[in-house]
């Protein structure tokens, strides 16, 4: 099963994510934030990341080139 980082602060755009993905065998780690987002990263690995570009403290982009 590939393991899915979900980093979205919006619940209706989140919710229909995790439940796409979950429905195709995805397991899914969700989280709200982009500090929450490296320290799931860091936890455990995943095969990829879905990253919001608007995030509350940081964008997306800046989380894809910290987990790079």
């Amino acid at each position: 099963m590939s393991r899915v980082l979900l980093v979205e602060d919006e619940p209706a755009i989140a919710d229909t994510l995790v439940y796409a993905l979950e429905t195709e065998c995805f397991s899914v780690t969700h989280v709200l934030t982009g500090a929450d987002a490296l320290v799931a990263a860091a936890r455990e690995p995943h095969d990829f990341a879905i990253l919001d570009i608007g995030l509350p403290d940081m964008t997306g982009l800046d989380v894809c080139r910290r987990l790079r």
